[in-house]
């Protein structure tokens, strides 16, 4: 009889893995959110170790970089009508801080690979949605958020001036906490973790000559293993309203990613245009999720399976700034990608299927040993879905609509 229930437990635990592909176009600092998510060519403070580390070989001595940024992401979705058909459901405006702290120090300036010692902690997603008032569950909500949180730490090699590697270890931190209601399990309740302690990267950055500027950066794939519990209504022959936890495991995987820069600075320095192209591997990794299910008295029944077909993704940020003044910086972008989330595969929950469009906005300011940076934008896509059968896809309109903003300091000397 147990086994009847496995779905919605599927159901709960399957936006785990939408952390995956709600990676946001530009989150590390103001001044990459301003330029289009672009700044794998050109950054020089501490918000590389987001983009390439290598790219510090442009530094002073040390340089560290403080950022906080709003997330503000609005979801739409279908869901059945008590009265037959779907309802389009606007998830509530909700707000979400995040962060980025980052800090490297030159070694040895005199020694001839000069290395650079780094360190960074950050989200690489953060994202969330409730809607509200839902017919079908008796005008209840569902709502849940997904944190992932990332610990790198390379080591930069100069190998001569305007030449340098990077490699790196990355440490990565999931969480997951969902609310959902059915009828027959009532009111569930799902939160998972997990960490990995496997994560690499390598980076290359390359200044042929003193107004051009190239970057390449790796980063391995990596399991994600989370593991939690999910509170219900216990099934039959149970008595009606007794609870029960069932102790449930996830087995997903992040993708290989690749990231090429390059920035080109124009009029005398006073104009720089910055270009990133991002390609993750998601097809080969993220072609299912495993959901082990354990009850009570510890019995596991049988792994179940889903199917994820999510697809490889590539993405592009382009940025332009401007030194209006000597101190002062104006600057705008653009950012495209495809979802990773295939039409046969859409959830509420998960990055909506077809194209996401970012206009970036922003400005800065440079003082002595001190830079500020301020940038926003706004994020919109998604695509009209019709019924899958085989998926247990609902048709309708699965879109985002967010805004961001972000402030940033950095010390340099």
């Amino acid at each position: 009889m147990v086994s009847k229930f496995i779905p919605i437990l599927i159901a709960v635990v399957l936006p785990l893995a939408g952390w995956a592909s709600t990676e946001l176009p530009a989150q590390y600092d103001g001044r990459s959110m301003a330029l289009g998510g672009a700044g794998a060519g050109y950054l020089d403070d501490g918000a590389a170790l987001a983009f390439n580390p290598a790219s510090l070989e442009q530094m002073e001595t040390f340089v560290a970089t403080l950022d906080v940024s709003l997330f503000i992401p609005r979801a739409t979705a279908p869901f059945p009508a008590m009265t037959g058909g779907v309802e389009q459901i606007d998830s509530a405006r909700s707000a979400f801080p995040l962060f980025f702290l980052g800090a490297a120090y030159r070694l040895w300036d005199d020694m001839p690979v000069k290395p650079i010692l780094a360190a960074a902690v950050y989200p690489t997603a953060g994202f969330g949605a409730k809607f509200e008032d839902i017919e079908i569950y008796g005008g209840e909500s569902i709502e849940q958020t997904i944190t992932s949180l990332e610990f790198h730490t390379p080591i930069i090699l100069t190998i001569i001036d305007g030449l340098a590697v990077s490699v790196g270890w990355r440490g990565t931190f999931t969480l997951n906490q969902m609310v959902a209601h059915d009828f027959m399990m009532g009111k569930i309740e799902s939160e998972m973790s997990g960490w990995n302690f496997k994560g690499l990267s390598a980076g290359l950055f390359f200044q042929p000559i003193d107004m051009l500027r190239f970057s390449f950066v790796f980063r391995n794939k990596i399991d994600l293993i989370s593991e939690g519990t999910t509170e219900m209504n216990a099934p039959p022959p149970a008595p009606a309203g007794e609870r029960a936890t069932f102790d449930t495991r996830s087995e997903f995987a992040a993708p290989h990613t690749f990231r090429f820069g390059t920035a080109v600075s124009l009029l005398n320095k006073k104009l720089m245009l910055a270009l990133d192209l991002k390609f993750a591997l998601y097809k080969p990794v993220a072609e299912t999720m495993t959901i082990r299910t354990f009850l009570p008295d510890g019995t596991e029944l049988p792994p179940q399976e889903m199917k994820m077909n999510w697809k490889n993704v590539l993405a592009v940020h382009l940025g332009v700034e401007y030194a209006l003044l000597p101190l002062l910086d104006l600057r705008a972008g653009y950012s495209l990608s495809n979802s990773a989330t295939p039409k046969t595969n859409a959830q509420p929950f998960l990055t909506p299927p077809g194209l996401l469009h970012g206009i970036h906005l922003g400005t800065g300011l440079h003082l002595v040993y001190f830079d500020i940076n301020f940038g926003g934008y706004w994020s919109f896509g998604g695509e009209e879905v019709e019924d899958n059968a085989e998926t247990g896809v609902l048709g309708g309109e699965y879109a985002t609509n967010s805004f961001m903003f972000g402030l940033s300091g950095v010390f340099h000397f």
